[in-house]
Protein backbone atom coordinates (compact mmCIF):
# COMPACT_ATOMS: atom_id res chain seq x y z
CA UNK A 1 0.00 0.00 0.00
CA UNK A 2 1.37 3.30 -1.38
CA UNK A 3 2.00 6.12 1.67
CA UNK A 4 2.63 8.68 -0.78
CA UNK A 5 0.66 11.86 -0.40
CA UNK A 6 -1.38 10.03 2.36
CA UNK A 7 -2.95 11.56 5.59
CA UNK A 8 -1.72 9.82 8.51
CA UNK A 9 -2.89 10.53 12.16
CA UNK A 10 -0.57 9.46 15.05
CA UNK A 11 -1.96 9.77 18.55
CA UNK A 12 0.64 8.92 20.89
CA UNK A 13 3.68 9.76 17.69
CA UNK A 14 5.67 12.07 20.01
CA UNK A 15 7.90 9.05 21.60
CA UNK A 16 8.29 5.67 21.32
CA UNK A 17 7.08 3.58 18.71
CA UNK A 18 4.90 6.31 17.57
CA UNK A 19 7.57 8.42 17.00
CA UNK A 20 9.11 5.71 14.74
CA UNK A 21 6.16 4.86 12.92
CA UNK A 22 5.92 8.52 11.94
CA UNK A 23 9.32 8.96 11.16
CA UNK A 24 8.45 5.44 8.75
CA UNK A 25 5.31 7.28 7.52
CA UNK A 26 7.10 10.37 6.60
CA UNK A 27 9.97 8.41 5.12
CA UNK A 28 7.57 6.85 2.45
CA UNK A 29 5.80 9.86 1.56
CA UNK A 30 2.97 10.29 3.96
CA UNK A 31 1.48 13.19 5.53
CA UNK A 32 1.50 12.75 9.00
CA UNK A 33 -0.34 14.36 12.25
CA UNK A 34 0.91 14.19 15.56
CA UNK A 35 -0.74 14.17 18.61
CA UNK A 36 0.74 14.03 21.83
CA UNK A 37 0.33 15.04 25.15
CA UNK A 38 3.68 16.74 26.14
CA UNK A 39 4.44 20.16 24.18
CA UNK A 40 8.47 19.26 24.67
CA UNK A 41 8.02 15.79 22.58
CA UNK A 42 5.90 17.25 20.41
CA UNK A 43 8.49 19.91 19.29
CA UNK A 44 10.88 17.48 18.58
CA UNK A 45 8.81 15.35 17.13
CA UNK A 46 7.93 18.00 14.70
CA UNK A 47 12.14 17.84 13.76
CA UNK A 48 11.37 14.74 12.27
CA UNK A 49 11.50 16.31 8.78
CA UNK A 50 8.71 16.17 6.12
CA UNK A 51 5.15 16.93 5.92
CA UNK A 52 4.54 17.22 9.50
CA UNK A 53 2.34 19.15 11.91
CA UNK A 54 1.53 18.06 15.81
CA UNK A 55 -1.23 19.04 17.45
CA UNK A 56 -1.01 18.75 21.69
CA UNK A 57 -3.87 16.51 22.97
CA UNK A 58 -5.11 14.58 25.71
CA UNK A 59 -5.94 10.82 24.43
CA UNK A 60 -7.52 10.19 27.21
CA UNK A 61 -10.19 13.32 27.44
CA UNK A 62 -13.46 12.55 25.22
CA UNK A 63 -13.86 16.34 24.56
CA UNK A 64 -10.37 16.89 23.70
CA UNK A 65 -10.21 13.87 21.47
CA UNK A 66 -14.05 15.41 19.89
CA UNK A 67 -11.68 18.77 18.96
CA UNK A 68 -8.58 17.58 17.92
CA UNK A 69 -10.62 15.44 15.01
CA UNK A 70 -13.03 18.39 14.55
CA UNK A 71 -9.74 20.72 14.05
CA UNK A 72 -7.92 18.83 11.95
CA UNK A 73 -10.16 17.63 9.23
CA UNK A 74 -10.42 14.63 6.78
CA UNK A 75 -7.72 12.07 6.81
CA UNK A 76 -6.52 8.61 5.49
CA UNK A 77 -5.71 6.42 7.91
CA UNK A 78 -5.33 6.76 11.82
CA UNK A 79 -3.12 4.70 14.75
CA UNK A 80 -4.09 5.46 18.46
CA UNK A 81 -0.53 4.63 20.58
CA UNK A 82 -1.13 5.61 23.84
CA UNK A 83 0.70 3.02 26.37
CA UNK A 84 -0.87 1.90 28.94
CA UNK A 85 1.83 3.55 32.01
CA UNK A 86 2.74 7.14 30.63
CA UNK A 87 6.23 6.22 32.25
CA UNK A 88 8.41 3.33 34.35
CA UNK A 89 7.54 5.74 37.80
CA UNK A 90 3.82 4.35 37.14
CA UNK A 91 4.50 0.71 35.76
CA UNK A 92 6.54 0.37 38.85
CA UNK A 93 3.30 0.61 40.96
CA UNK A 94 2.03 -2.40 39.31
CA UNK A 95 1.11 -4.86 41.90
CA UNK A 96 -1.18 -8.25 41.98
CA UNK A 97 -4.83 -7.73 41.22
CA UNK A 98 -6.10 -7.89 45.04
CA UNK A 99 -3.40 -5.44 46.17
CA UNK A 100 -3.67 -2.79 43.05
CA UNK A 101 -4.66 0.89 43.81
CA UNK A 102 -8.05 0.95 41.89
CA UNK A 103 -7.20 4.63 41.18
CA UNK A 104 -4.11 3.28 39.14
CA UNK A 105 -5.84 0.61 37.89
CA UNK A 106 -8.66 2.72 36.26
CA UNK A 107 -5.87 5.18 34.99
CA UNK A 108 -3.72 2.28 33.02
CA UNK A 109 -7.62 1.45 31.77
CA UNK A 110 -8.28 5.01 30.12
CA UNK A 111 -5.00 5.32 28.98
CA UNK A 112 -4.76 1.73 26.72
CA UNK A 113 -8.27 1.33 26.06
CA UNK A 114 -9.79 4.48 26.29
CA UNK A 115 -7.38 6.67 23.96
CA UNK A 116 -8.16 4.03 21.24
CA UNK A 117 -11.66 4.44 21.32
CA UNK A 118 -12.28 7.92 21.05
CA UNK A 119 -10.12 7.55 18.49
CA UNK A 120 -12.30 5.43 16.45
CA UNK A 121 -15.09 7.32 17.58
CA UNK A 122 -14.24 10.76 16.67
CA UNK A 123 -11.88 9.69 13.76
CA UNK A 124 -14.12 6.74 11.80
CA UNK A 125 -16.47 10.08 10.61
CA UNK A 126 -13.72 11.71 9.15
CA UNK A 127 -11.30 8.97 7.68
CA UNK A 128 -11.24 8.87 3.79
CA UNK A 129 -13.56 5.55 2.39
CA UNK A 130 -10.32 4.04 1.80
CA UNK A 131 -8.50 4.63 5.08
CA UNK A 132 -8.27 2.43 8.04
CA UNK A 133 -7.82 2.44 11.81
CA UNK A 134 -4.83 0.58 13.89
CA UNK A 135 -5.61 -0.45 17.16
CA UNK A 136 -2.66 -1.70 19.43
CA UNK A 137 -3.44 -4.66 21.51
CA UNK A 138 -0.78 -7.22 22.98
CA UNK A 139 -0.05 -10.66 24.07
CA UNK A 140 -0.95 -9.92 27.61
CA UNK A 141 -4.67 -11.41 27.21
CA UNK A 142 -2.97 -14.58 26.76
CA UNK A 143 -0.54 -14.72 29.22
CA UNK A 144 0.04 -14.80 32.59
CA UNK A 145 1.78 -11.88 34.03
CA UNK A 146 2.05 -10.79 37.49
CA UNK A 147 1.11 -7.64 38.48
CA UNK A 148 -0.38 -6.47 35.12
CA UNK A 149 -4.17 -7.15 35.33
CA UNK A 150 -5.04 -3.84 34.40
CA UNK A 151 -2.99 -3.86 31.19
CA UNK A 152 -4.27 -7.34 30.30
CA UNK A 153 -7.83 -6.18 30.63
CA UNK A 154 -7.18 -2.90 28.68
CA UNK A 155 -5.75 -5.58 25.85
CA UNK A 156 -8.70 -7.27 26.29
CA UNK A 157 -10.87 -4.98 25.88
CA UNK A 158 -9.03 -3.66 22.76
CA UNK A 159 -9.59 -7.04 20.87
CA UNK A 160 -12.86 -7.19 21.82
CA UNK A 161 -13.44 -3.40 20.33
CA UNK A 162 -11.61 -4.17 17.15
CA UNK A 163 -13.12 -7.59 16.47
CA UNK A 164 -16.84 -6.41 17.12
CA UNK A 165 -16.82 -4.40 13.78
CA UNK A 166 -19.60 -2.18 14.21
CA UNK A 167 -17.37 0.93 15.48
CA UNK A 168 -16.13 2.34 11.91
CA UNK A 169 -19.22 3.84 9.64
CA UNK A 170 -16.55 2.19 6.74
CA UNK A 171 -13.29 0.25 5.75
CA UNK A 172 -11.78 -2.67 7.63
CA UNK A 173 -10.45 -3.47 10.86
CA UNK A 174 -7.33 -3.87 11.06
CA UNK A 175 -5.60 -4.96 14.82
CA UNK A 176 -2.15 -5.40 15.61
CA UNK A 177 -0.51 -6.91 18.54
CA UNK A 178 2.79 -5.98 19.91
CA UNK A 179 5.48 -8.84 20.73
CA UNK A 180 9.38 -9.05 20.85
CA UNK A 181 9.62 -5.63 21.59
CA UNK A 182 8.13 -4.72 18.38
CA UNK A 183 10.15 -6.53 16.36
CA UNK A 184 7.91 -9.00 14.89
CA UNK A 185 4.36 -8.04 13.76
CA UNK A 186 1.45 -10.52 13.04
CA UNK A 187 -1.87 -8.98 10.73
CA UNK A 188 -4.66 -11.26 9.77
CA UNK A 189 -6.99 -10.71 7.20
CA UNK A 190 -9.96 -13.29 8.31
CA UNK A 191 -13.18 -12.63 6.29
CA UNK A 192 -14.61 -15.71 8.46
CA UNK A 193 -13.02 -15.75 11.45
CA UNK A 194 -13.81 -19.59 11.95
CA UNK A 195 -11.73 -20.37 9.16
CA UNK A 196 -8.16 -20.64 10.27
CA UNK A 197 -6.79 -22.45 6.65
CA UNK A 198 -2.98 -21.79 6.59
CA UNK A 199 -3.69 -20.79 2.81
CA UNK A 200 -5.98 -18.21 4.22
CA UNK A 201 -3.36 -16.47 6.10
CA UNK A 202 -0.53 -16.63 3.62
CA UNK A 203 -2.99 -14.75 1.59
CA UNK A 204 -3.92 -11.88 4.24
CA UNK A 205 -0.10 -11.78 4.48
CA UNK A 206 0.71 -11.01 0.78
CA UNK A 207 -2.73 -8.56 0.68
CA UNK A 208 -1.85 -6.56 4.03
CA UNK A 209 2.30 -6.23 3.42
CA UNK A 210 3.20 -7.75 6.25
CA UNK A 211 7.15 -8.47 6.39
CA UNK A 212 6.93 -11.52 8.88
CA UNK A 213 4.20 -13.62 10.58
CA UNK A 214 4.99 -16.14 13.55
CA UNK A 215 2.10 -18.12 13.81
CA UNK A 216 1.82 -21.98 13.75
CA UNK A 217 -0.69 -23.53 11.49
CA UNK A 218 -2.63 -24.58 14.51
CA UNK A 219 -2.34 -21.36 16.56
CA UNK A 220 -5.41 -19.26 17.18
CA UNK A 221 -5.08 -15.76 15.82
CA UNK A 222 -4.82 -13.07 18.59
CA UNK A 223 -5.82 -10.37 16.02
CA UNK A 224 -7.94 -10.32 13.32
CA UNK A 225 -9.26 -7.45 10.63
CA UNK A 226 -12.03 -8.42 8.76
CA UNK A 227 -14.78 -6.52 6.22
CA UNK A 228 -16.99 -4.31 7.79
CA UNK A 229 -20.72 -5.68 7.72
CA UNK A 230 -22.17 -2.02 8.30
CA UNK A 231 -19.66 -0.91 4.79
CA UNK A 232 -22.62 0.80 2.83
Amino acid sequence: MSLIDRRIVIIGGSSGIGLMTAKEAVARGARVVIGGRTAERLADAAKIGGNVETHQVDATDEAAMANFFANIGRFDHLAVLVPSAPDKTVSAKFAPFLDMNPLLFETVFRNRFWSQCWGARYGAPRMNRDGSIVFMSSSQPRKTIPRYSASCAAAGAIEALACSGDAVPHGEWLCHRRRARYRRRLSLYLRNPDNQKRSTRKGARSRLGCRSAAMSATRRPVTAARANPYWP
